[in-house]
């Protein structure tokens, strides 16, 4: 049962926050598609990008989230895998500014709803959002849910069961009025499947399930450029690293166009990450490989020609380490997060060019009262990157956080 529960927030302290905040809400839907050119990065000072820490309303908050954020023009959604009261999470919304959060759904988990949600932005579509859970539902292998922005008309619009999928770690992909999405196991060998289902939860199908030789275990999201789909896997391939590869929306014509090999010179075990295309090139991560095995940022073409290392994580001092997510591309511009290393060996959030180069990090998590283990992607509303760490924070539980695109 939707459960709506608002409180008010302190309003952050920093003016560059407000100014970004205020001209996010004039801008409206244009600032949701974060189309800004940046600054040049700047070096690191020492701030708390707290916006919210989870656990400010007490046993009625959630903790823990392990996803995205999404934003509607006007406000902030995301989830929590968990509550202070170890419940299944919760769906809430927040102003950008910090204030008026707000808990839209509580999760009750099995037989009648979906607990623990993980991984990825939901999915807005005129004005629903559209998400899945790890587990729960009737047959505990999750569920695909639907919620208007106000937090009314929540609905499950599917079960997962085995047979055809379970344990979802992302959202989806709209192409044509239909939803896509995968899941990291069920199907016909257990290793996940690529599903479709429409936005009214009829028409669910696996349209092809994954094996362990051509890639297993699926955490992130596809990728659509043109008619195609692209992603990859956390295991499987020759080497059992993952790959990446393409496939049309009906399962047809699976392509492997690489096979993580781990080792100096190649990523290995993206963890529910998935690519971001700009033309003709595919940008990535992975949580490990590289020269000191803290994950790579990647580039290569559409073909699966021209893998290129952009940026090795952990080969120097204050680095940032393991990326557990996603790039956000910004014209020649990325963004992401990584859930270890920086200054204080709690994670950062950072800025490369596609080039390869400035690479630049923006803010290193400190613990207390600042977040703590980001281990997602961030979206970009005026000149800000906002998005969720599962540790740290004023209660230890997590935070919403915001960070300038030029740095601390």
């Amino acid at each position: 049962m939707t459960q709506l529960i608002t409180i008010a927030i302190p309003r952050i302290t920093r003016m560059l926050l407000l100014f970004a905040v205020a001209a996010a809400v004039i801008v409206g839907a244009a600032a949701r598609a974060g189309a800004q050119s940046v600054a040049s990065p700047m070096p690191l000072t020492m701030v708390n990008s707290a916006l919210y820490s989870f656990g400010e309303i007490g046993s009625n908050d959630g903790t823990v989230p392990k996803g995205s954020l999404t934003f509607d023009g006007i406000s902030l959604f995301g989830r929590t895998t968990t509550t202070v009261l170890n419940d299944g999470g919760v769906i809430f919304s927040i102003d950008p500014t910090g204030t008026g959060y707000a808990i839209l759904h509580r999760f009750a988990g099995a037989p009648d709803d979906g607990e623990n949600p993980r991984h990825d932005a939901m999915t807005l579509i005129n004005g629903v959002l559209y998400g899945t859970t790890l587990q729960g539902g009737a047959h505990n292998g999750g569920v695909i849910f639907s919620i208007a922005t106000d937090g009314t008309s929540y609905s499950i619009l599917h079960d997962f069961r085995r047979s055809s999928g379970v344990q979802s770690h992302s959202c989806f992909v709209e192409s044509n009025g239909v939803l896509y999405g995968m899941t990291a196991k069920g199907g016909g060998r257990d290793y996940g499947v690529m599903f479709e289902i429409a936005p009214d939860g009829s028409g669910y199908d696996h349209n092809y399930s994954f094996k362990a030789g051509s890639g297993a275990e699926p955490h992130g999201a596809l990728a659509l450029s043109g008619n195609v789909f692209y992603g990859m896997t956390r295991s499987g391939g020759k080497r059992g690293l993952g790959v990446i590869f393409s496939i049309n929306p009906s399962g047809s014509d699976y392509t492997r166009l690489h096979d993580f090999k781990g080792g100096k010179y190649d990523g290995a075990a993206t963890d529910h990450g998935y690519v971001v295309i700009s033309g003709s090139i595919m940008y990535g991560m992975t949580t490990k490989g590289g020269a000191a095995n803290d994950g790579v940022v990647f580039s290569m073409n559409l073909d699966g020609s021209n893998f290129t290392i952009l940026h090795t994580f952990g080969a120097k001092a204050g680095d940032g380490s393991n990326p557990y997510g996603s790039l956000m591309l910004n014209g020649s511009d990325l963004y992401g997060t990584t859930a270890n290393g920086g200054s204080f060996g709690k994670g950062t959030v950072f800025h490369i060019s596609t080039e390869g180069a400035p690479y630049t990090v923006l803010h290193s998590f400190a613990g207390k009262p600042d977040g703590e283990q980001p281990i997602d992607n961030v979206i970009q509303i005026a000149g800000m990157l906002y998005g969720m760490t599962t540790k740290g924070g004023a209660n230890k539980l997590g935070t919403i956080f915001a960070v300038p695109v030029t740095g601390d």
